[in-house]
């Protein structure tokens, strides 16, 4: 497993910090409750519990946004 990039890198312990994965789909979590009624119409339509299509759809978009970069770099 390849070492993640750290976004806000803690004091040195082997979980600690914030992974440029983890920074990314909370601002993506963000943007998706911008408009709640519009994501619980969504989970309802996918027959999904609110919180997980949220997180779901929000790590989703990191992991494009991750591969983009990497394309990119």
């Amino acid at each position: 497993m390849s070492k993640e990039t750290m976004a806000f890198p803690g004091s040195g312990s082997k979980n600690d910090g914030m992974t440029l994965r983890d920074y990314l789909a909370a601002k993506a979590m963000a943007s998706l409750l911008v408009d709640v009624t519009k994501a619980v119409e969504i989970a309802k339509k996918m027959e999904v519990p609110f919180d997980v299509y949220v997180s779901r759809t929000a790590y989703d978009i990191a992991a494009t946004m991750l591969k983009v970069r990497a394309r990119n770099s």
